[in-house]
């Protein structure tokens, strides 16, 4: 019988060069708020030769919070993990507009804000729309194309709601990221998980397939989504309205 060789080591650095004296990494998945992750992977027995160093980078993210203030309308800005925010009022290019440093004013009127966000060389943009004050509703443009991004994530939390979105989202041709599906419960449960890339309905569908082939036809199933690309704001509407999702001002992008 051959000899089980021992896994390789992994080292990791976050934001700095990794070599052998850096961190080793433990666990499967590894949680940051670095821009970027430098892995090593090393041969402990030696029989292969360490390759060159593979790096991950991280993805900016804006996000923006409507609120009042002695009568007065406040939009407050941030972007994750880290970032230096840049933002217009005019409609011009946000990477030329004024440094954010604080919460913005906006008038009551029909508000666009263009926001621009980059650090270490990685960089992002957003346009958030406001209606008018006193206005009801979410102002969404039906012809350009947007992103749905809840800022707790939303949940289809019945086998029905699970279906019924991955079947509006076949139609619509959306493209989900951040994704947790989940069947069965307790003990008796298997989870996936898609972090931030983007995959479609057919996708999802094709695992979920392969793993309902283990529960009972009656197992429970959920799907939770962080972000939802769509082609136009009247299919992301249209989508909403298909499952009982009450949009949020600030959880659109276009």
């Amino acid at each position: 019988m051959g000899q089980t060789r021992p896994a390789p080591r992994i080292y990791y650095a976050e934001d700095a060069p990794v070599s052998e004296s850096s961190g080793l990494l433990k666990d499967q998945v590894h949680a940051t708020a670095a821009l970027r992750v430098n892995f090593l992977v090393v041969d402990p027995s030696g029989q292969y030769e360490t390759g060159d160093s593979v790096t991950w980078t991280n993805k900016l993210v804006l996000r923006n919070r409507l609120f009042e203030k002695g009568g007065k309308r406040m939009v407050e800005l941030s972007v994750v993990p880290t970032g230096t925010i840049r933002y217009t009022l005019d409609g011009s290019e946000p990477r030329e507009g004024t440094v954010y440093a604080g919460a913005v004013e906006i008038d009551d009127g029909e508000v666009v804000l263009g926001a621009f966000a980059e650090a270490s060389g990685l960089d992002t943009k957003a346009v958030f729309r406001y209606p008018a004050k006193g206005r009801k509703g979410v102002q969404i443009d039906d012809t350009k194309p947007c992103r749905y991004v809840p800022r707790n994530g939303r949940k289809l939390d019945s086998r029905a709601k699970t279906f019924e979105g991955l079947k509006q989202a076949t139609e619509k041709s959306a493209g989900f990221e951040g994704v947790v599906v989940t069947v069965g419960q307790g003990n008796q449960m298997i989870q996936v998980t898609i972090g931030e890339i983007q995959v479609n309905a057919a996708f999802i569908e094709s695992v979920l397939k392969t793993v309902l082939e283990k529960f009972e036809p009656t197992a429970p199933v959920t799907m939770m989504f962080r972000k939802t690309h769509f082609g136009s704001g009247h299919d992301l509407k249209d989508f909403a309205e298909k499952l009982g999702i009450e949009l949020e001002q600030g959880d659109i992008e276009q």
